[in-house]
């Protein structure tokens, strides 16, 4: 019993203490003094997969919800989306033809159960090097849309190959400089798993699809 009381008025001072440094409700920044003794961390990372910018993080807070936040100058940001308090990963979408030698700027708004808001570091995100032949394909009615940037005019050969690494198809395009669309027949393949190969003057990028 005076274990229980003893851990019971421990956690009631650790409680205070906390309180003392921060008022529910307030914006606190990542280097805070209460987010640091409050053990409150963030981790956010960015990865680029074609036109897909995939974010993941870790933290170490009670919280309600978590807002994705995005802008393009990393002064002034927006809500890109809301998300439940358990959720540790985000995958934005940004066209081909949309993408240009700018960058992005991420952050997170994560609201505590108490209402408090914990603002991210920032990370940025280079469109520049992460478009060149890293395709979006989308499989509808027996056909391969498919999207891609190329940096500059090349003849582009085009690689089918299924989930046994058996090519079953292949062909080469005239690709201009700039967002490129090729639509491919597909109705001949079986449902499963395929890789799409594109290879332009030795740089060669791999994108999975799957045909049901």
């Amino acid at each position: 019993m005076l274990r229980r009381l003893q851990i019971l008025l421990f956690t009631f001072t650790f409680a205070v203490a906390l309180s003392t440094n921060a008022t529910a409700g307030e914006t606190l920044y990542v280097g805070d003094s209460f987010f640091e003794q409050a053990d409150k961390d963030v981790n956010l990372r960015a990865e680029i997969d074609g036109s897909r910018i995939n974010l993941s993080w870790d933290f170490k807070a009670d919280l309600e919800e978590i807002i994705v936040e995005r802008s393009e100058n990393g002064g002034s940001y927006t809500e890109v989306n809301a998300l439940p308090n358990d959720i540790t990963s985000f995958t934005d979408y940004i066209r081909n033809a949309d993408l240009d030698d700018r960058a992005l700027y991420y952050r997170l708004r994560l609201i505590t159960v108490d209402g408090t808001e914990i603002i991210s570091e920032s990370v940025k995100v280079d469109l520049k090097s992460a478009r060149n032949l890293k395709p979006n394909i989308l499989v509808r009615n027996g056909q391969l849309d498919v999207e891609f940037y190329s940096r500059i005019p090349a003849t582009t050969q085009v690689t089918i190959i299924n989930n046994t690494g058996r090519p079953v198809r292949t062909f080469s395009i005239r690709a201009e400089s700039g967002t490129n669309s090729e639509y491919i027949d597909a109705a001949d393949l079986r449902s499963g798993l395929y890789f799409l190969r594109l290879e332009q003057q030795g740089e060669v990028t791999t994108t999975k699809f799957f045909i049901r």
